[in-house]
This record gives structure tokens, C-alpha cells and sequence, in this order.
């Protein structure tokens, strides 16, 4: 009995010193895939000022929350102020303020929530501990 032996092939690599290896690598990547469509973004000419003029709506509408925010902030500091030096009543804090009694209904609350200020009764808030530190925070900020 023979023996059989399978005999194994060397396989042989050619290298030929013009051509590189990654440029063959390279071209058959791009065979295999297929080229990427370009998109190209085109915007409707006469939509693009209403665009523009929407993007410019919400800019005057911030601007203005911001605005209306700092008037606020600056009315509920003239209130504590106002109720640290002296005894005030809402007649008097409406016509000061220059504001609605519903607005001055909205600014307490605020200042409650805040805890700067806190109902001693249905109709009466005292200002606290905390409104007292933040009404001197404020002043020495506002002299800086």
C-alpha cells in the first residue's frame, strides 16, 4: 500500500515593483461600491424671506421676555424695598409702582414662592430673613 501525500501548492506572490499593492486594494474598493448621490440643498427663493422674517419674530419675542423678566425683577426689588423701610399698603405700592392690584397680587406671590416675603394673614406678608440678605446683596451689586 502507498501512502498518499497531498501535496501542497506554495502559492506564489508576484510583486511587481511598479505597481503598489494598496493602489490595487484601492481600486477595487471603488469598483464594489457605488458612487454617493450629491444633494444639493435648494431653498425656494421666495420662501427664504419668510424664513427670515419667522427667525426674526422669535429673536424681538425673546428679546422681549427678557426685557419684561428684568421689569419684573426690578418692580419686586423696589417692593421689598419699599416694605423694608417703611409700612406700606397696597394703595400705596400700586400707585408707587405704578401697577395693577392684580399685578401686585402677582409680584407678592412671586416673592412668597421666592421666600423673601411671608403672609402673617389673609392680607398682610412681612418680609423675611432671606429678603432682607438679598435686598443688601442687591445694593451692594447695584453700587459696583
Amino acid at each position: 500500500m502507498r501512502k498518499t501525500k497531498n501535496k501542497r501548492r506554495k502559492l506564489r506572490i508576484r510583486i511587481n515593483p511598479t505597481r503598489s499593492p494598496l493602489k490595487l486594494i484601492m481600486k477595487n474598493l471603488g469598483k464594489t461600491e457605488k458612487p454617493m448621490k450629491k444633494t444639493v440643498y435648494t431653498e425656494n427663493p421666495e420662501q427664504a424671506p419668510f424664513g427670515f422674517v419667522d427667525r426674526i419674530d422669535q429673536l424681538s419675542q425673546q428679546v422681549q421676555m427678557l426685557v419684561d423678566e428684568e421689569e419684573q425683577d426690578e418692580k419686586q426689588y423696589q417692593l421689598l424695598k419699599m416694605m423694608y423701610n417703611q409700612d406700606v399698603n397696597s394703595e400705596y405700592a400700586i400707585k408707587t409702582l405704578e401697577i395693577s392690584e392684580n399685578e401686585l397680587m402677582y409680584l407678592v406671590d412671586e416673592l412668597v414662592e421666592l421666600g423673601y416675603l411671608k403672609y402673617t394673614a389673609d392680607d398682610e406678608a412681612e418680609i423675611t430673613e432671606e429678603g432682607i440678605s438679598y435686598l443688601k446683596w442687591r445694593e451692594i451689586k447695584i453700587e459696583f
